[in-house]
């Protein structure tokens, strides 16, 4: 069975593996092709995973999800909320799986138990943003998030649109994890 566990700083080139791999095939069409096609991008992002990681969990948790014989498979990240503005005090800012991995409750496991891990820092509140067209909203609305913002921006030249969604207690979230594990 896939393991959710936190991440070390062993699980940097497999984590930006997954992350750039996810990137590319969830943002196809979404995002220009010279964002995804960067060909330093798993070096990069291993680097930056590193650092991350490195640096510890002051603020931030990173987890990943193992399989035992893929290797790690997803990984989610968050910390603190970035836009205070909106009322929540965690973020998630990362939740990716490989794509033979999706549609198993492996994504759900996983953001599950960083929304936990997020609660003892940050309290109970929790948002995610997601790229408008990124079918990951169906996602967060399924687990129970309410739609809370929406904000345009820029990335790779091209203009972008995101969705928030949260989720004012992050009990609901983690009794909904349990009853799945129990299955």
């Amino acid at each position: 069975m896939t393991r959710i566990r936190p991440a070390t700083p062993a699980d940097a080139d497999a984590i930006a593996r997954v992350y750039v791999e996810s990137w590319r095939s969830t943002y196809a069409g979404l995002l220009p092709a010279s964002v995804l096609l960067r060909r330093d991008a798993v070096a990069r992002q291993s680097r930056w995973w590193r650092d991350e990681i490195e640096r510890g969990p002051v603020d931030q948790a990173v987890r990943v999800a193992e399989h035992p014989a893929a290797g790690v498979v997803g990984v989610a990240g968050g910390g603190a909320a970035r836009c205070r503005a909106l009322g929540y005090r965690g973020e998630v800012y990362t939740l990716y799986l490989l794509d033979d991995h999706q549609g198993k409750g492996l994504g759900k496991r996983l953001f599950v138990d960083l929304c936990d891990s997020l609660s003892w820092s940050h309290g109970r509140s929790v948002m995610v943003w997601v790229l408008d067209g990124n079918p990951a909203r169906f996602f967060y609305r399924s687990l129970g998030g309410r739609f809370v913002a929406r904000r345009a921006g820029r990335m790779g030249g091209a203009r972008i649109e995101e969705l928030a969604y949260g989720w004012d207690d992050v009990r609901e979230l983690t009794a909904l994890g349990r009853s799945s594990e129990a299955r």
